[in-house]
C-alpha cells in the first residue's frame, strides 16, 4: 500500500498539466492563437496533441505503477520543447522557465521511485 502523502504529491504535481490541458479543450482557438503567436509550428494541432499529453500523463501519474513511470517521463520530456517555444522564444521568463524545470524535476522523482526492471532483467540479475 501506498503513503497517502505520496498520491498527494502527485495530484498537487499534475494539477497544472489537468487544469492546462482542460483549458486547451475548451478554448483550443484561443490556446492555438496563443501558441501561434510564440512561433509553435501547426498551432492548433499542437494544442490538441499538449491536451492529451497532459490530461493522460496526468492521470496515468496519479495512477502509480509502471504507467506512471512512463508517463512521468513523457510528461517531462513534453516540458522541454514547451519551455523552448513558450518562454524562451517567445520571450524570456525566467520564473516560467524554473517552474518548468522544476516539474521536470519532481516528475523525473517520480519515475524513479515508479521504475521496476523488466521480469527478464530481474531473473538475471537474480540468477
Amino acid at each position: 500500500m501506498r503513503h497517502p502523502w505520496a498520491t498527494t504529491g502527485r495530484v498537487l504535481l499534475v494539477l497544472i498539466f489537468l487544469i492546462s490541458g482542460i483549458g486547451k479543450l475548451a478554448a483550443p482557438r484561443a490556446q492555438a492563437a496563443y501558441a501561434g503567436a510564440h512561433h509553435v509550428p501547426l498551432p492548433l494541432a499542437a494544442v490538441l496533441i499538449a491536451a492529451v499529453i497532459e490530461i493522460a500523463g496526468g492521470i496515468l501519474v496519479i495512477s502509480g505503477g509502471q504507467r506512471a513511470y512512463y508517463a512521468a517521463i513523457v510528461l517531462a520530456i513534453y516540458l522541454i520543447p514547451v519551455t523552448v517555444f513558450i518562454h524562451i522564444v517567445g520571450g524570456f521568463d525566467a520564473v516560467n522557465v524554473l517552474k518548468n524545470i522544476a516539474i521536470a524535476g519532481g516528475l523525473i522523482a517520480i519515475a524513479a521511485h515508479e521504475w521496476r526492471p523488466a521480469p527478464a532483467t530481474r531473473k538475471a540479475q537474480a540468477a
